[in-house]
């Protein structure tokens, strides 16, 4: 059972790990697309989508 115990422990943080990983490279290539997007097509009222 704490063999069980470890290979669960073991997944749920390499999943973790994957899911923080995907989610740090999804809000960088928003950011600079939203920065890219910002640069060329300037919003003086600041208004946010």
């Amino acid at each position: 059972m704490s063999q069980f115990s470890v290979n669960h422990v073991d997944y749920i943080a390499g999943a973790f790990a994957v899911a923080a990983i995907f989610i740090a490279a999804e809000v960088l290539l928003l950011a600079r697309r939203w920065r890219t997007a910002n640069r060329t097509h300037p919003h003086p009222d600041g208004r946010d989508q």
